[in-house]
C-alpha cells in the first residue's frame, strides 16, 4: 500500500522571523544614532553656553561612542575655569557612561591626577585610583541619587597631604518625603601626613589623637540637603536632623553616637544625643596629659564609659549648645561645630 508523501514545509515563517529581527536591529541602531546625536548636540550647546557666560571649557579630545549597549563620553585633558574668580579644575581624563536602556543613570570616572584652584589661589592636588567612580541618577526635573566610591586617593592642600582609603558616600531623598535627604558616608582610613596644619582651623591640640582617622561610618537624615528642589534648603526653626549612626575612630578616641537635634529661632542647638565610648582609660590619659581636660572634667568620660558597657549608651540633652546630663553641664559644643551642624 502506497503512503502519501508528507507535504514540504514552507520556509516562509523563518524568513518572516529573520525579517522582524532585522527590523528590530535597524530600529535599535537608528535609536542609538539618534540618541547619540541628541547627546552630542546637547553637550556642544552646553559648552557654547558656558563659554558665552564667561567660563573657560577646554579639552584635547572628545569622543562619544559605546555602540551598541551604552553611550560613552570620554574627554582627554578636561579643564573648566572661572576667570572672574580665578577658580578652575583640570584632570587627565573624564569618562561618563550611561547604558542605552537607562539614559538617566550615569557612571562617572576620572582616574589619575586632578588640580583644583580655589578663589583664594590655594591649590588642591589629588590622585584618584582606577576603581574610583561616581553614580548619578536624575529625572526630567532634578537629580535624585548620588553615589561616590573612592578606592585610594592622595590629596594635597596647603602643603599638607592626606591618604584616603575606601570612601563610600551616598545620598537620596527619603521615600515619600522628597524635601528630606538620607546621607551615608563611610571610609576605612584617612591618613593625615600633616595633621596639625589641616586641623588648626578647627581646634588647637587635636593633633594629639594622631594622624590616622578611621574607620568612620555616618548615617543621617537631613531637612536641609535636598537634591530634588522640593525645598529651598534653608533650615527653619525646629527642622529636625536625625543622626541614625555615627561611629568614629581616631587614635584613642573610639566614639559611637546617635540622636537628633534642631536649631531654635535663636540659633541654638536643642535635642538629645546617645553616646558611647570604648577604651576610655586610654582616652582620659591622653586628654589629661595634653592639658585639654582636668581630672574633674574627665568625670564626664567615666559616666559615658559606665553607660557604654554591654553595648549601652549614655543619653544626654542638648540645651542652648550645651551637653547636659541630669541637669549638669558636661561641656559646651564649639561654635565651629554649631555652625557646621546648622548646614546639615
Amino acid at each position: 500500500m502506497a503512503h502519501p508523501k508528507p507535504a514540504k514545509r514552507s520556509g516562509y515563517g523563518l524568513y518572516v522571523l529573520f525579517f522582524l529581527v532585522f527590523l528590530a536591529i535597524m530600529a535599535y541602531a537608528a535609536y542609538w544614532l539618534f540618541a547619540r546625536a541628541e547627546i552630542n548636540n546637547g553637550l556642544q550647546n552646553w559648552i557654547e553656553d558656558q563659554r558665552r557666560a564667561g567660563y573657560s571649557v577646554e579639552y584635547q579630545d572628545l569622543r562619544l561612542d559605546g555602540f551598541p549597549y551604552r553611550f560613552s563620553l570620554e574627554v582627554d585633558a578636561p579643564r573648566y575655569a572661572d576667570p572672574q574668580t580665578g577658580s578652575e579644575w583640570q584632570g587627565e581624563i573624564l569618562q561618563i557612561v550611561a547604558q542605552s536602556w537607562a539614559p538617566f543613570h550615569a557612571i562617572i570616572r576620572s582616574e589619575g591626577r586632578h588640580e583644583i584652584v580655589l578663589p583664594d589661589g590655594k591649590r588642591i592636588r589629588a590622585r584618584l585610583g582606577p576603581k574610583s567612580a561616581a553614580s548619578v541618577k536624575w529625572n526630567t526635573s532634578s537629580v535624585t541619587d548620588i553615589g561616590i566610591s573612592l578606592d585610594s586617593t592622595e590629596l594635597t592642600y596647603a602643603d599638607a597631604g592626606l591618604h584616603l582609603e575606601a570612601l563610600n558616600a551616598h545620598t537620596a531623598p527619603v521615600k515619600g518625603v522628597p524635601s528630606r535627604q538620607r546621607i551615608a558616608i563611610d571610609w576605612q582610613s584617612l591618613d593625615l601626613e600633616a595633621a596639625q596644619t589641616l586641623l588648626a582651623p578647627f581646634a588647637q591640640g587635636l593633633e594629639i589623637f594622631g594622624s590616622e582617622i578611621g574607620p568612620v561610618q555616618l548615617r543621617l537624615e537631613s531637612p536641609v540637603l535636598s537634591l530634588t528642589g522640593a525645598s529651598d534648603t534653608r533650615r527653619r526653626p525646629n527642622d529636625r536632623t536625625e543622626i541614625a549612626q555615627f561611629l568614629f575612630n581616631w587614635g584613642p578616641l573610639k566614639l559611637g553616637l546617635k540622636g537628633e537635634y534642631t536649631i531654635d529661632a535663636r540659633g541654638q542647638l536643642e535635642g538629645t544625643l546617645k553616646l558611647r565610648l570604648e577604651d576610655t582609660d586610654r582616652l582620659k590619659a591622653v586628654l589629661i596629659e595634653a592639658g585639654l581636660v582636668t581630672e574633674e572634667q574627665a568625670v564626664a568620660l567615666d559616666l559615658i564609659a559606665a553607660s557604654s558597657r554591654n553595648g549601652g549608651f549614655l543619653t544626654v540633652a542638648i540645651d542652648d549648645n550645651r551637653l547636659k546630663f541630669l541637669g549638669q553641664t558636661l561641656g559646651v559644643i564649639p561654635d565651629e561645630v554649631v555652625e557646621f551642624l546648622k548646614q546639615i
